[in-house]
């Protein structure tokens, strides 16, 4: 969930390169849809920006993506 400058395809690479997959997240989604994506994904690890348009990443996160039990 990042804009798409040069960080992004060399994060994205990086992953990929470890054999991880990549899913990329559109940072328009909404809180609802953002939610849903990261709690279906299956995703271990997250690579985001804080704020993106005013809408805050990480508080709809918090507020909506349960914690991880170990």
């Amino acid at each position: 969930m990042i804009t798409n400058p040069t960080e992004w395809t060399i994060a994205a690479f990086a992953v990929a390169k470890t054999g991880a997959l990549v899913a990329a997240i559109s940072t328009f989604s909404t809180p609802r849809e953002l939610a849903w994506a990261v709690e279906h994904s299956g995703a271990a690890t997250l690579i985001t920006l804080d704020v993106f348009r005013g809408q805050r990443f990480l508080d709809v996160l918090d507020d909506r993506v349960p914690a991880p039990t170990p």
